[in-house]
């Protein structure tokens, strides 16, 4: 989500084949619902978070060995 707004920064004038209704408030909420979802799964449920984490941590490694040299 974070990316989308950069992008937008970045590149006003790119031809975009979707237009997001009400720029900026429904991606702007959207953002905040996750953060505070993200947050809450974090701070709640310490296990359910390591688990995200080592997944989101192996598939990085992964992808540096495996992906990242086909690009």
């Amino acid at each position: 989500m974070l990316a989308f707004f950069a992008l937008r920064n970045k590149e006003p004038g790119m031809v975009r084949p979707f237009k997001v209704p009400m720029f900026p408030l429904f991606p702007l909420t959207a953002l905040v619902i996750a953060s505070v979802a993200f947050i809450a799964m974090t701070y709640y449920n310490q296990g359910l978070a390591l688990i995200f984490f080592a997944i989101v941590g192996i598939s990085y490694v992964y992808f540096l060995i495996f992906l990242n040299k086909k690009m």
